[in-house]
């Protein structure tokens, strides 16, 4: 029996968790208010569509002067029904959630959103047109970031709980304009600064606690392995498990007890799925022994990447990719979708693997591929670091493997897949090809 507030619609991709939220929607009381947040604007307007009689509302510009948050604001203090996106929504501050606290809202989350990340002082400094350079330079002011904060921890601008880690700013002094957004983080105690080294802002935690909305319902798929289940545990929040069934013509959601109803799902997707079991194309991402004899398992991740950037190997991964778009898939370019770290695109793509094919590996909850049918995951994906030193703090641990899995999925099912049609998928990277298939199996996902 579901008692949380907080209800993850945990089921696969394509299961009717929208559409559910939308049928539910409909059928609310009109005193009940909702506020609906999507990560994408056509979402946002499918939900306008498709709730006629709620006069869903999206923040502007022009109905803020100028400011899509002021707007958001109005809204929610005239009790309006709200839509908009994960961009807009994780800026909020207490002015949001003091206007919340005016009406019985109910919250639905369509995907999982960014609720931890570092928080860099400098961010702005880095040229928006000039992205060559930008990882050092980003590197570069997050280092200049945590020096300035143990300047002012030494001056008494700023204390840390030692418990706690929670950053507090101490000065009355009004503080210079490029210090004004770290002061506002501090003063709504969202800044923390662990083992001197990692400054880190998380979402308003007051958002999802009692007080601010009467029923939450977060729509995703694999909830347990991803960094806002982690959230979630770092505060104590306690949430159900559910999934969708359709029942007849109808889509409902059911209390999960067991993982009959995934393991039939898989049953049925894992024939329309090919992976590429070419030894000679998956070997660069093959596990091998380094020099001290220990198990390389990281080839294809970040560091991979910038570690061979200039020997052309990275450049082979880009003509291996294509090789099995042309020769084992032989598809049209507009079948194919292909993904690597943003900023090592230019190592990768060439000639006849081309950026309009590229679909970010963070793609999710959306539509807009389901015509693909060749994929190319060029990736080995690991968790940031700083999530694992943050959530360590309170001993909630990250399982590396579990994310690893959570994110290919949601990209995978942005493909034709979606609507149970075959696809073809190279997945060079040993690991992730191995935490794939047993995803597929029912098993363990664990390298």
């Amino acid at each position: 029996m579901m008692n949380n507030r907080i209800i993850v619609i945990d089921s696969p991709v394509g299961s009717g968790k929208t559409t559910w939220a939308i049928n539910h929607i409909n059928s609310l009381p009109y005193d009940i208010r909702v506020i609906y947040i999507t990560p994408f604007l056509k979402e946002v307007t499918r939900i306008i569509d498709s709730c006629p009689t709620r006069h869903f509302i999206e923040p502007k510009y022009s109905g803020g002067d100028g400011s899509k948050m002021i707007h958001f604001i109005k809204l929610i203090s005239e009790g309006k029904n709200v839509v908009s996106t994960h961009a807009l929504f994780s800026a909020i501050d207490n002015r949001v959630i003091d206007a919340l606290k005016l009406y019985d809202y109910i919250f639905i989350l369509d995907e999982v959103m960014n609720t931890v990340d570092t928080f860099d002082i400098f961010e702005e400094d880095i040229p928006k047109k000039n992205k060559k350079n930008e990882d050092a330079l980003k590197e570069e002011t997050e280092k200049k970031t945590i020096d300035e904060i143990k300047g002012f921890i030494a001056k008494g601008i700023l204390k840390v709980d030692k418990e706690t880690n929670i950053v507090t700013w101490e000065d009355r002094v009004t503080p210079f304009y490029k210090y004004e957004r770290l002061k506002k983080t501090a003063d709504n105690g969202l800044l923390y600064f662990v083992n001197g080294t990692l400054l880190i802002w998380t979402f308003p935690i007051q958002v999802f606690q009692e007080g601010i909305f009467s029923k939450i319902y977060v729509l995703t798929y694999l909830f347990n392995y991803q960094i806002q289940s982690s959230y979630f545990r770092f505060y104590n929040l306690g949430y159900d498990i559910c999934h969708i069934e359709k029942i007849g013509e109808e889509y409902k959601i059911i209390e999960t007890t067991d993982q009959n109803y995934d393991i039939e799902w898989k049953k049925k997707i894992k024939p329309l799925i090919s992976i590429c079991d070419n030894e000679k194309l998956n070997r660069i991402g093959s596990i091998y022994l380094d020099e001290r004899g220990h198990p390389y398992k990281s080839a294809l991740s970040n560091g991979w990447y910038e570690r061979n950037n200039e020997s052309g190997v990275s450049n082979k991964l880009g003509l291996n990719a294509i090789n099995f778009f042309m020769h084992a898939t032989k598809t049209k370019t507009n079948q194919r979708m292909w993904t690597t770290f943003k900023d090592c695109i230019p190592f990768v793509k060439n000639k006849n693997l081309t950026k309009p094919q590229w679909i970010e590996m963070t793609s999710r909850s959306t539509n807009l591929h389901r015509d693909r049918t060749a994929l190319a995951y060029l990736v080995n994906r690991y968790p940031q670091p700083y999530f694992e030193d943050f959530f360590e703090t309170r001993d909630v641990p990250i399982n590396q493997d579990h994310f690893a899995i959570s994110q290919m999925i949601q990209w995978v099912f942005r493909s034709a897949i979606r609507d149970q049609k075959p696809i073809s998928i190279y997945i060079p990277s040993e690991r992730m090809r191995s935490l794939f298939v047993k995803w597929l199996d029912g098993k363990e996902p664990s390298f």
